[in-house]
């Protein structure tokens, strides 16, 4: 049976609906600063609908911004960000609203520019996941001030993440402790 948590997200966006049961699917396997994840998107986007965006036309904000937060941006966050990717565009595949998924991932020891850990991508690869293209990303507070939904791989991380950003408390959780609130979560209706 699947059950649907919905999540209140900044202060004036309607709430969100996530699919509780894909998500604990998911997120049992276990990053992109906003213009490297814009890019990534625009390409799994097309993907999805087999189209560009017309030249001149505005992209209009994503219906769902989330962020996967690690240390330093080659292993664990690289994963869960392509990983995350992979699924929101298998599910979204017949929807318009394909390209309105933002998915990205940073470091908070990270240094910009280096490409995923060995290991990591060929756990990815395993996974059915794409490590290619892949460039770590130094976190900075604006990308989890622009997330909907902010996972980090640790406590300390979470630490880290609200000293840069305190008003986002109410979207910012270790990986864990998300899939144990939606493990928790009534189903309604």
């Amino acid at each position: 049976m699947t059950r649907r948590v919905e999540l209140g997200i900044r202060g004036s966006d309607a709430p969100r609906l996530i699919d509780s049961t894909r998500f604990l699917d998911r997120i049992s396997i276990i990053k992109n600063g906003p213009s490297t994840a814009d890019g990534i998107l625009a390409r799994s986007g097309q993907e999805c609908l087999g189209m560009r965006r017309p030249q001149g036309m505005r992209p209009y904000r994503a219906l769902m911004r989330i962020l996967f937060v690690c240390t330093g941006n080659l292993c664990r966050s690289p994963i869960g960000e392509r990983l995350a990717m992979l699924w929101a565009r298998d599910l979204l595949r017949q929807s318009p609203e394909c390209t309105a998924v933002k998915i990205g991932s940073a470091g908070v020891n990270a240094v910009t520019g280096h490409a995923m850990d060995a290991r990591s991508a060929d756990a990815l690869i395993t996974l059915t996941g794409d490590p290619g293209g892949f460039r770590s990303h130094h976190f900075e507070g604006a990308m989890a001030e622009e997330a909907d939904l902010v996972l980090t791989m640790s406590r300390n991380q979470r630490r880290e993440v609200l000293g840069k950003n305190p008003r986002g408390h109410r979207r910012t959780f270790t990986l864990l402790a998300a899939a144990d609130l939606l493990g928790h979560a009534d189903s309604p209706g």
